[in-house]
């Protein structure tokens, strides 16, 4: 194992400008690790704050500790699978379970880079969190099914006018699927409204807001 003593006083890759310019600041959580022994070599600022440990109990463990106990085979397969795909000159990201010191589990992506230290190879470790960013996805699914159970008719366009969003009341009123109206533009569906519909367009890109009456027809015209 290294000891802390062997590295910089931040744990940083030797002395290189280049490869410190780029990792010590970084917002992201980075550390590399010895591609034999598995223990840690550097381990960035953004790293020590998402998982709790001191920078010096970093260069006690090695990278398994960060992985939840039953993932840890897992972790060894994929190891083994990434050095096939390093011979054929591929590096892909691969979502993960990781831990914090104080137990808390979230979802990390992770790409792996093989980059020489002292003499040796590491493995850079490059995170990001995908905790965030799922319950994101899930909060906008719900939102999606609440609008789309509206008796009324909604809809959601791109400023290109096409489709984005079309629920099942938009669905009984003009008579196009869901299927059909996404991805078709406005223009296409309504072509005997463009002129007021371009006077609306108009008014809402000016004042932000746009509220009135247009005679439409269905898909039966």
């Amino acid at each position: 194992m290294i000891e802390a003593s062997e590295l910089s006083i931040s744990g940083k890759l030797g002395a290189e400008p280049g490869f410190r310019a780029v990792f010590d600041p970084n917002p992201l959580p980075m550390l590399a690790f010895d591609d034999v022994t598995l223990s840690f070599v550097a381990v960035n600022d953004a790293a020590v704050e998402k998982y709790g440990w001191a920078r010096e109990e970093f260069f006690e463990m090695t990278v398994e500790d960060l992985w939840v106990p039953e993932d840890v085979p897992l972790f060894r397969s994929y190891r083994e699978e990434r050095r096939e795909d390093l011979s054929s000159g591929l590096n892909k990201a691969v979502p993960w379970r990781h831990r914090t010191r104080d137990g808390k589990v979230f979802s990390v992506d992770s790409s792996w880079h093989t980059i020489p230290f002292q003499g040796r190879t590491a493995v850079l470790l490059v995170m990001v969190d995908l905790t965030e960013q799922k319950r994101a996805e899930e909060r906008s699914r719900q939102q999606a099914s609440l609008l789309d159970l509206a008796a009324d008719a909604i809809m959601v366009r791109d400023l290109d006018q096409r489709v984005l969003f079309w629920n099942q009341g938009a669905e009984r009123l003009y008579g196009w699927s869901k299927a059909e109206a996404v991805g078709a533009f406005i223009r296409d569906l309504f072509p005997n409204e463009a002129e007021r519909l371009a006077a609306a367009e108009a008014e809402f890109r000016e004042r932000g807001v746009w509220i009135g009456e247009i005679e439409q027809k269905n898909k039966e015209g």
